[in-house]
């Protein structure tokens, strides 16, 4: 997972206030939880600078939230829908520019998020952020591969 610097810097890079992370390799990637399903939509995460916001169902926000210290985790519901939920968050923080992953939202999620909020939202990847490794990520798979190496 990377760490502050990293996502802030992506952030800075792409000319964006804020990601919104829809697919959920990315959401494990970027939570270091991997409990969400791949056939449904369990979660959203929108990060910052500054925060971390995962938009789940109750289902998940109590061992989320558990296991994510660092994270806010925002229950959604019908009575409280993620894109009242995300637009509350977008005020508050003030954020105008949003990426977030075209690659893997329907059109009308994507309607009912922007209509929600008056925020600018930019098709950006998540793919470099993936694939560079931090020191730390490589270490733990020089570890994983001495690992696997000795149960060989």
């Amino acid at each position: 997972m990377p760490d502050k610097q990293s996502l802030s810097k992506f952030l800075a890079n792409k000319g964006l206030d804020a990601m919104l992370v829809s697919s959920v390799n990315n959401i494990s990637y970027l939570t270091s939880y991997s409990g969400f399903s791949s056939l449904e939509r369990d979660a959203y995460l929108l990060f910052t600078p500054d925060n971390r916001y995962l938009f789940t169902n109750p289902l998940y926000s109590h061992e989320v939230a558990q296991r994510n210290s660092g994270m806010q985790v925002i229950e959604h519901t019908n009575k409280n829908p993620f894109p009242k939920n995300l637009a509350t968050i977008l005020s508050k923080e003030k954020l105008e520019n949003i990426g977030f992953e075209n690659d893997n939202i329907t059109v009308l999620e994507y309607l009912k998020i922007t209509s929600a909020t008056p925020a600018h939202f930019i098709a950006t990847s998540l793919d470099h952020l993936r694939t560079s490794k931090t020191p730390d990520e490589i270490n733990k798979i020089k570890k994983a591969c001495e690992i696997g190496d000795k149960a060989l």
